[in-house]
């Protein structure tokens, strides 16, 4: 059995938004890779690809047995 781990930024700076993830010291930013290496490096994790931003979301949802797609995070 495979699990999913979804991981929600929140408001943290990540490297896709160069002017925010300046503003953190050097030190923030290796504590920000660490973590990932930490989970990474977990017996069993498989590293996967991120995922693309929230507004390049689709929404797929099953009503009445048709799929109807959604563009943007509903």
């Amino acid at each position: 059995m495979k699990y999913m781990l979804l991981i929600h930024q929140g408001d943290t700076p990540t490297p896709r938004d160069p002017e925010a993830w300046g503003r953190l010291s050097p030190e923030e930013q290796q504590a920000i890779y660490a973590d990932y290496q930490a989970i990474n490096a977990t017996p069993g994790v498989t590293p996967g690809t991120g995922m693309a931003e929230p507004a390049l979301a689709t929404t797929v949802r099953v009503e009445d047995g048709r799929a109807i797609v959604t563009d943007g995070p509903f």
